[in-house]
């Protein structure tokens, strides 16, 4: 465990924040820990009216592997400033669209 588990964390209340929904939910402890472990959270732009490179920001900041992440909070929260106004660069973009991929919105990647 790394400083990117912080940029997940806040990734988290960023998703919260967005869409007035926890990024998880389960019956009990256990069943949470399982779905923030094992699974993906509901595409942010399907809870609320949120522009797209929000949903791009919201999936590298809670990507499954830290490799994949923002490398700090710095970098996630200027990403998410430019996603506010849908104004990410087309490299921005391409890298969100390809942690998407790997990570579908709402599935239990393998």
């Amino acid at each position: 465990v790394d400083h990117r588990a912080d940029v997940y964390s806040l990734a988290a209340i960023l998703y919260r924040s967005v869409t007035w929904h926890p990024a998880f939910t389960g019956k009990d402890v256990p069943t949470t820990l399982y779905d923030v472990v094992y699974r993906i959270p509901t595409q942010p732009s399907m809870l609320s009216s949120l522009p797209a490179d929000i949903d791009r920001v919201l999936s590298i900041g809670l990507a499954k592997k830290p490799a994949d992440r923002f490398a700090t909070a710095l970098e996630l929260s200027q990403w998410f400033a430019l996603a506010i106004d849908n104004a990410l660069t087309p490299d921005q973009r391409r890298r969100g669209d390809e942690v998407i991929a790997r990570y579908p919105w709402g599935t239990r990647p393998q």
